[in-house]
């Protein structure tokens, strides 16, 4: 079993979750009513569900169409007693982890049925700090598919839905979609000035805070990028460790119906072999949140309805330079992961391991405050520790490209 990797811009603060594969040998059960899940939406529309563990009480699990199978963190596994059979060393984006699976559990999402099934445990609960909220596993394909699922971003819902009594709306958009291991695909197009149009397999994927991101192999192959084109360094961290590329801005990019001009899409150099894949990239929850979006796997299909101002620009990337990262109990201690050379917090002397004590003489409350600010231009005067000592910096924050 293996976990590819899932690309989070440094822009949009980077992680990586685990994505396992495994087959959809499971039958969709009947479930006759449907099902509301409120969610929470932390940094950007990456979604948090509460699920139970064998009748626990709720803990929070990422809803992710990008992995194949559902995941818990080896810690909390460990701390509800669950037994991980089959302990092995994998190779993963960033290096090695040791996973495993946990057989014969239930899961209950929200307030619908338990599901019986196994379900794969990785060390990825310490990614938390990179969205700087709790989170205990992953929900994947292997459950999602057993629905049709409406995920209302406008909302913060998941409405849970028996396939065989769904009935889509009027104004949605049907595209077909091809399920391979557990990852779920679409076409895009998606065109670069000077280049003509290119059609491509894009993963749906919930999980990833990314608008695109894009194979390695997919960029160099179709040569999408030339000499003179500007691009930053975007340096990320994955289940296994830190990852290394770049962010650029394409001409635009079409899905389904609505056209999105010049989006800031990234691509991954560097992953420890996992930057290469056969198909074209990922199309993250900046992306997808534009829609309300119906998951209907069993017809072999997603449903897209443009929001209100789905088209206008929204800056799900960061204007500093920073990748943040979040600490302790309350994860309220906010401090720099990383920093893009020539970036503006470079350009302030922000440096990494610096503690955010105060922006604009505010004690900032969780790390997706400090990222929207970091989202906006403008000028921030920012109180920062290092190893005791307080200095005061002001920080210009501007597009990166």
């Amino acid at each position: 079993m293996r976990i590819p990797e899932k690309h989070f811009n440094l822009c949009a603060c980077l992680i990586s979750v685990a994505m396992l594969t495994s087959s959809l040998h499971a039958m969709p059960k009947k479930h006759s009513e449907p099902v509301a899940v409120p969610f929470e939406a932390e940094l950007s529309p990456l979604i948090l569900i509460p699920v139970r563990i064998n009748n626990t009480a709720p803990l929070w699990f990422i809803f992710d169409t990008g992995a194949g199978t559902s995941v818990i963190d080896s810690d909390t596994a460990g701390k509800l007693g669950l037994k991980i059979e089959n302990p092995q060393q994998t190779p993963e984006p960033g290096g090695a982890i040791t996973e495993g699976t946990v057989s014969s559990v239930t899961v209950q999402i929200g307030s619908a049925l338990p599901e019986h099934c196994s379900i794969q445990a990785a060390p990825i609960g310490q990614l938390g700090r990179y969205i700087g909220h709790d989170f205990a596993g992953i929900i994947g394909t292997d459950l999602i598919q057993r629905y049709t699922i409406k995920i209302d971003y406008a909302a913060h819902e998941l409405l849970l839905l028996s396939p065989e009594d769904f009935k889509p709306a009027a104004d949605a958009t049907e595209i077909p979609i091809d399920i391979v291991d557990g990852q779920v695909f679409i076409p895009i197009q998606i065109k670069n000035e000077n280049h003509a149009p290119i059609t491509g397999k894009f993963e749906v994927d919930t999980g990833s805070f990314d608008l695109l991101g894009l194979n390695n192999n997919f960029v160099v192959d179709n040569h999408l990028l030339d000499e003179k084109q500007s691009k930053i360094p975007a340096p990320g961290v994955a289940a296994g460790g830190a990852t290394t590329g770049y962010l650029f801005l394409l001409e635009w990019a079409k899905v389904g119906p609505v056209t999105f001009d010049r989006p800031l899409v990234g691509y991954t150099t560097n992953s420890k072999g996992f930057e290469n894949r056969p198909n074209a990239g990922g199309m993250g929850s900046a992306l997808l949140s534009r829609f309300t979006v119906v998951l209907d796997y069993s017809r072999k299909r997603i449903l897209l309805t443009p929001r209100d101002g789905a088209r206008e620009h929204v800056p799900y990337y960061d204007m500093s330079g920073v990748l943040l990262n979040a600490e302790g109990p309350d994860w309220k201690r906010i401090t720099i992961a990383s920093v893009i050379p020539g970036s503006p917090a470079a350009e302030a002397g922000i440096q990494v391991g610096d503690q955010i004590v105060t922006i604009d003489s505010i004690v900032p409350s969780s790390l997706a405050q400090v990222s929207m600010k970091f989202r906006q231009q403008g000028s921030w005067r920012l109180k920062v520790e290092s190893k005791g000592n307080n200095r005061e910096v002001t920080l210009h924050t501007r597009p990166l490209l």
